[in-house]
């Protein structure tokens, strides 16, 4: 077993991309983000992964009930299942696993996690993210967004309301 850590995001995707294939399973420790970040590696590698949630909002890991207790690790190489998942890809070629926040929400967690020195607890957490939103909604001037679904244009430029119009796209 060998254990590498990692200082910051950046290291990490830097590793994810060019790292050997000289493990048999992959374990993360971390959020949404270091969790996408550390998957990269098993796409690219076709290793198994295991995502261990300790960060924020653990979306990806909590959906598939996967735990941040060391018994519920350990039971997950004794008797887990390899499951194949779909990845989302940002422009850049990145992968994320279960959310990407685009346009105002985005912002305001960019805003929140600059630097990584947000609020660890998580009601401190919430209430900063609260008050960034806030501060956005009324303050803030908003940036253009463009929306585009497999090459259709759905939306573009700046809409002069800070809340979201919806539209519905059906299939014929």
């Amino acid at each position: 077993m060998r254990i590498q850590t990692f200082t910051n995001l950046e290291s990490l995707l830097e590793w994810s991309e060019t790292c050997a294939p000289d493990f048999d399973h992959l374990v993360a420790i971390g959020g949404d983000a270091t969790i996408s970040a550390a998957a990269a590696a098993s796409v690219r590698l076709s290793i198994p992964f295991v995502p261990v949630p300790n960060g924020f909002g653990n979306m990806f890991a909590l959906a598939f009930g996967f735990g941040n207790q060391t018994h519920r690790v350990i039971e997950l190489f004794e008797r887990g299942q390899v499951r194949r998942v779909d990845v989302g890809q940002f422009s850049d070629g990145r992968l994320f696993l279960s959310h990407r926040s685009f346009g105002l929400l985005n912002e305001i967690q960019e805003a929140v996690e600059r630097g990584r020195a947000q609020p660890k607890a998580h009601l401190w957490r919430h209430l900063a993210y609260y008050a960034e939103a806030c501060r956005f909604l009324f303050s803030a001037p908003l940036s253009p967004i463009r929306v585009e679904v497999d090459g259709a244009v759905l939306a573009e430029g700046r809409s002069s309301s800070p809340w979201p119009t919806s539209r519905r796209i059906g299939a014929t």
